[in-house]
């Protein structure tokens, strides 16, 4: 064998070698599984149960940016979609209003599972968010 055929193998190799490298890189990135983006969600439940009637808890996701009303106080914060998990690397802020015993309740579970970096899922065209404690919140889009 020459010494270029020799030194094209090794460098063929090495491309190839790279090549697989990066591709295996890029697959393991986690890719968003749906757009949530400029959307509009209206709480219905947690945990399969329907929140008080005279509760209103909504979430909006706009330009990597997440907030809304949690039942009681405004929130918001930064978001970003990793596969089917909702990532939000800083506290959510909010306002420090005191509200009746269930509003609050809706709120304190709300925020603590979106702050869990919960998994995201589309069923029926609804949004379900399931925090790392199990505690899942069925959204319904807002019209």
């Amino acid at each position: 064998m020459s010494l270029q055929l020799l030194a094209n193998s090794r460098w063929l190799r090495l491309a190839l070698g790279s090549l697989l490298v990066a591709a295996l890189v890029a697959a393991c990135a986690p890719a968003p599984v749906f757009e949530l983006n400029n959307t509009n969600w209206t709480l219905v439940a947690i945990n399969s149960q329907p929140i008080p009637a005279e509760t209103q808890a909504t979430l909006e996701f706009k330009d990597g940016s997440i907030g809304g009303n949690a039942g009681c106080n405004s929130y918001g914060g930064k978001y970003r979609l990793e596969g089917n998990k909702l990532m939000l690397p800083d506290p959510i802020m909010s306002t420090l209003m005191a509200c009746l015993e269930d509003r609050m309740n809706v709120e304190q579970t709300l925020l603590a599972a979106l702050q869990s970096n919960p998994s995201a899922a589309m069923q029926n065209g609804q949004l379900v968010l399931t925090g790392d404690d199990g505690t899942t919140l069925t959204f319904v889009p807002q019209p």
